[in-house]
Formats: structure tokens, C-alpha cells, sequence
């Protein structure tokens, strides 16, 4: 068909064929996993519909899925299957509102809102109007083969602070869909195995049977990776850089600014990513990278790209060379995966950089461990175990809020936005807030460029770190009205909330339109 195949995905084809409604599917970054739905969607089309009508692949971030939907339409097209059955469907791209189409990848948040009573694209009328046609992407849901892919990124508790919501919304969503017998395969790469163990527990509790497939001796990716460390990353990667190609991730946006500022004034061939860059801009930034790929999405010697946790998974990208901060096990092992992705030897460097975003323990702990294996594999994950030992891992209330909410029908949508008024939101520990930055704001004015691509999201405390710098200059209404005065009045309401996204719709607001964005480096 165009694609190379591995042994453990055409094994899961035949779990699938064999009627097998939940398989729990390991296998190590850069395996080409993704590819399974593909392999799916192109059976549908050439005529078996055993398992389902369509597919729906759910992965944890927007970047991933907007980078997968361009890879699942030039495969189609290479294999002369339909490209318009296949769409991308998030909070930023609205390709398939109902999930319509045979071929959807979507953000697990979209899809969750979205199985229980809540379609995002409706979020306004449900909050005016106390109306939203749930069932519908729900009917189509519950007709589909479910993936849900990078399993470990949504799933490992926030260990830095006890948040528990992903993985208690996820747990509740495997049984919800399995309950109503969705076929569903679970996709995962680094999963601890104290946190897979209390998946397998709550799956038996409700009588819900699963296979188990992962990678076997006779189907191996041969890589070698060498650890070491550094205390200079940027002359380290302009060094290695003559020769090789390097990713350096920071933890922390100002980080990977302040790094790539570094880079260039030493005219050094740089790139950066993080999320604070602007899709529009984020697009041509990995079209100028891949220009510089050779086979197999290889980089060429000679290019650095700097990058946040952006690139932890799902980009398929390749390098020689690693240089990353200190992070959690899981996420050293998905960084690491994008070094020698086909095969070969790699070299990764840890940075001496105290860290603020993770817990300080357990990344202390990754580091000691790291200096004394200088090794990279699953028993890293391993360190988990002592921090995760007394974890309330499900959050009791939620999840039978959840459970209760799928199966009865008295509840609505107006019951799901009871509980994000609650939660604020089921995913992520911090709300998420749309911004345009006033200069790309100019762009959607004269060539209509769609406002999810020059939207960025910010947490509450960036939000207010803008509100107070005096960077917010007005806001977009429902209906794209920009409005520069009296709208203080509304952000100050916002803020004593406890969720702003959720409450936004209160006041007409669509986005914030900031000034201070640079295309060349995003929102500092």
C-alpha cells in the first residue's frame, strides 16, 4: 500500500479481523503506529465493515494531529484512496464538527466534550441557549473504531500536583466506549507500569476484556543511544551541529527563545518551535525543516532545532543528536525517540538546568539515574513506582459523574457544563486561552486566513501576566467583531473566575487580540 509494514501492526490487524473489541497496543516511539489507522481506514474503503463505519484517531495535542492529517492525506493520495473522507478535527480546525467523515483525527479533549453532551463547536449555544445537538457526533462515535494513540502522554498522573483528571476522565472513556462495544485500540509507548496496572484494575472491575499486544523479539527496531551530559548546550550544539543534526528541547518557553536567540547571533542555521508560536507561522517553520530533511525525514547535518515538550511526540521528525533538559522519565523517553527514529546509533545530552516545571524529586531522580546507567529504556520508568506508590489515581466523584452522564439520558449538555464549571476542564490541570496577536490579527482581515491559525492558547497565568503588562488591546466577538473599548470590564470578571474559556461566551467573547507577538520567535 505504500507504507512500510511491521510485524506487531499487521498482528493487530488480525486481532481486529478476529472480532477482538480492546487491545491495549505497546510499542516504542517511531514505530509507525499511527499508521494502524490508516491501515483501517483503507480496509473501510475497499469494503469491510466488520468492526465499524469509520475510524477516529484521538491524540493529546493539536500540533500532532495537524502534522498527522498531512501525512494520512498524502498517503491516501499515494495509494489512490479518498482524501475528503479524511478530516482533522480540534478546538483549532473544525473539519468534521459531528465526526462525519470516515477518516477523523481529533485532540482527546475534543473528543471527550464530545462523547459526553458537549460538542465544542456548540459551546456557545449550549451556554445561550441551553441547546447542542450531542447525540449526533455521539451516534457517530459510537459507530467507529476508536485509537487513542500516545496513551502515556494523557494518562501519567501530574506527580508535581496530585491532578488526577486526565487519567480519571480517560479511564471513564475506555469504559464508556467499551460498555457500548466500540472497538478500541490503546496505543502507548511509555506507560508505568503502576499506572497500567490500575487501568487493567478498573477495566476488570467492570467486566470489560482486553488482548494485550506488544513489540516481540522476532520485530525489532535496532537503535543505540549514548547518554552523557553537558553544562554548555549551545556551544555543544554548535559543535555537534558540523557534523550532525541536533534537537535541543528546553522545558520552558522563555528557555527555548532565550537559546535560539543565542543560536542566531552566531549564524548558526536555527529553527524554533514551542506553542506559543502561531499555527500559520508553526506550518511554515516545519515546512522549512522538512526542506531540509533528507530520506525518511532524516535532518541533514547542520540544523538545530530548538523546541519545548511540542516535539516529545508524534512529529515525525529525526535527528542525530538530542540535547534536552532534565524532564520525567516518560517524557525523556518520548525526546529520545526523536533521535535515530529508523534505526542506528544516537546520542543524547542532558543539561545541567534546574527545573520548574516538573517535580524537582522525581526529575532529580531521572538525572541521578541517567548518570549512572547512561542508558535510555523502559526501566526508567521504573522510577515512577516510589513516587506513584500512595497516588489516588481516580478522583471518585468525577468519574461517576462521567459514568452516569453517558448512560442516562435526562442528563444534557447543561449537565457537562455544570461539571467544567467545576473542573474547568477535564484534561488539562490549567484552562487554556485563546489570544490573536494584533499582527496576524491584519492577516485574517485581508486574506481570511481561518482564525484558528493565528490563534494561540494561553494558561490563566500568561493571561494575566498579558492583562497586566497592558498587552491586551480588545476582543474578537462570536461573530469576528473586534471591539477596543469597554472590554476591561469583562476580562475583570473573568479573572475572579474560575474558568475563564468556559465563561467567555457570557460576554460574546470569541479571543483576546495582545500586541507583542514576533513571527520570527512567537509570544515571549
Amino acid at each position: 500500500m505504500g507504507w512500510n509494514t511491521r510485524d506487531l501492526l499487521i498482528e493487530l490487524m488480525e486481532l481486529l479481523d478476529a472480532d477482538k473489541r480492546f487491545i491495549i497496543f505497546r510499542a516504542p516511539t517511531g514505530y509507525g503506529k499511527s499508521t494502524i489507522s490508516f491501515a483501517v481506514y483503507y480496509a473501510l474503503l475497499n469494503g469491510n465493515r466488520k468492526l465499524g463505519n469509520r475510524i477516529i484517531h484521538v491524540l493529546p495535542l493539536r500540533t500532532i494531529g495537524d502534522d498527522m492529517g498531512i501525512k494520512m492525506k498524502q498517503l491516501a493520495y499515494n495509494t489512490n484512496s479518498k482524501t475528503d473522507e479524511i478530516a482533522v478535527q480540534h478546538m483549532g480546525v473544525s473539519e468534521s464538527p459531528l465526526f462525519t467523515h470516515r477518516f477523523v483525527i481529533t485532540t482527546l479533549d475534543t473528543f471527550i466534550l464530545s462523547l459526553y453532551k458537549l460538542p465544542p463547536f456548540e459551546i456557545e449555544k449550549a451556554i445561550k441557549f441551553h441547546k447542542s445537538h450531542f447525540e449526533v457526533p455521539r451516534g457517530f462515535i459510537m459507530s467507529s473504531i476508536v485509537v487513542l494513540d500516545e496513551f502515556h502522554l494523557y494518562s501519567i498522573p501530574k506527580v508535581e500536583n496530585n491532578d488526577n483528571r486526565a487519567f480519571t476522565t480517560t479511564v471513564a472513556t475506555l469504559i464508556s466506549l467499551a460498555k457500548t462495544g466500540v472497538p478500541l485500540i490503546l496505543s502507548t509507548a511509555t506507560l508505568p507500569i503502576e499506572v497500567e496496572e490500575v487501568l487493567k484494575q478498573r477495566l476488570k472491575l467492570a467486566d470489560i476484556e482486553f488482548e494485550e499486544l506488544s513489540r516481540s523479539p522476532k520485530d525489532p527496531i535496532e537503535r543505540h543511544i549514548s547518554v552523557n551530559f553537558t553544562n554548555d548546550p549551545i556551544n555543544d550544539a554548535i559543535e555537534l551541529s558540523k557534523e550532525k543534526s541536533v534537537l535541543l528541547i528546553r522545558n520552558e518557553v522563555k528557555d527555548a527563545i532565550d537559546t535560539y536567540v543565542k543560536l542566531k547571533s552566531k549564524n548558526v542555521k536555527t529553527y524554533l518551535l514551542h506553542s506559543r508560536i502561531a499555527e500559520i507561522d508553526r506550518h511554515d517553520i516545519f515546512d522549512n525543516i522538512r526542506e531540509q530533511n533528507g530520506r525518511n525525514r532524516k535532518a541533514k547535518k547542520g540544523v538545530i532545532v530548538v523546541s519545548t515538550q511540542v516535539m516529545e511526540a508524534g512529529v515525525d521528525l529525526d535527528f542525530d543528536v538530542l540535547i534536552t533538559d532534565p524532564a520525567p522519565p516518560d517524557s525523556i523517553i518520548q525526546r529520545s525517540g526523536r533521535v535515530a527514529r529508523n534505526g542506528g546509533n544516537g546520542d543524547v545530552l542532558i543539561t545541567d538546568k534546574k527545573d520548574h516545571v516538573y517535580d524537582e524529586k522525581l526529575v532529580a531522580s531521572v538525572y541521578d539515574y541517567l548518570k549512572e546507567e547512561r542508558n535510555i529504556n523502559d526501566k526508567l520508568l521504573k522510577i515512577y513506582d516510589e513516587f506513584l506508590k500512595n497516588y489516588e489515581y481516580i478522583d471518585a466523584k468525577l468519574f461517576d459523574l462521567l459514568i452516569k452522564l453517558d448512560v442516562a439520558p435526562i442528563f444534557s449538555a447543561s449537565t457537562t457544563l455544570s461539571i467544567l464549571n467545576k473542573y474547568c476542564n477535564l484534561i488539562r490541570d490549567s484552562d487554556l486561552i485563546p489570544i490573536i496577536p494584533k499582527e496576524l490579527y491584519e492577516l485574517y482581515k485581508f486574506y481570511k486566513e481561518p482564525l484558528s491559525k493565528i490563534t494561540i492558547a494561553v494558561d490563566k497565568n500568561k493571561f494575566e501576566e498579558l492583562y497586566k503588562n497592558k498587552k491586551i488591546e480588545g476582543i474578537l466577538t462570536s461573530e469576528k467583531e473586534l471591539k477596543t473599548q469597554d472590554y476591561e470590564q469583562y476580562i475583570e470578571k473573568l479573572l475572579n473566575s474560575k474558568c475563564i474559556s468556559i465563561n467567555m461566551p457570557k460576554y460574546d467573547i470569541n479571543a483576546f487580540l495582545i500586541k507583542g507577538y514576533d513571527r520570527e520567535i512567537g509570544l515571549p
